[in-house]
């Protein structure tokens, strides 16, 4: 796969940030030094944790999460996944959470909504 050249990376970013600014919409983008240098669109950080804990205040008692890059300029902190496969009931071809639509419907019918959270619906 031949990657994009940076002129490709940063035209779409630079035209949403023009749009989005005037409207008072802040516009990020994902790490990409580059990008950022040459758009001035800021990087997002999507899935960090100092994020999470300033709008979950709540999550400071939990376990403070390291940041875990997963290339040049990311901070996103290390993540787990909190689903159980074939539960999804919308039956989405790309999810992993549908493979089997008939099996999330089973599933589904074993749901107890009172069981604890993040109890795998396979112990019931």
């Amino acid at each position: 796969m031949t990657p994009m050249s940076l002129a490709v990376r940063t035209d779409l970013p630079g035209r949403l940030r023009a749009i989005a600014e005037p409207a008072g919409i802040p516009f990020t983008r994902c790490c990409s030094p580059e990008v950022s240098a040459r758009t001035g669109c800021p990087a997002t950080r999507c899935n960090a944790w100092s994020w999470a804990v300033r709008v979950y205040p709540e999550l400071a008692r939990s376990r403070w999460l390291k940041t875990r890059p997963g290339r040049e300029g990311c901070e996103c902190s290390e993540e787990f996944d909190i689903g159980f496969y074939d539960t999804c009931m919308l039956g989405c071809r790309y999810s992993y959470g549908s493979c089997s639509l008939e099996r999330a419907r089973v599933l589904h019918a074993r749901h107890d909504p009172a069981a604890p959270l993040f109890s795998s619906p396979e112990r019931r």
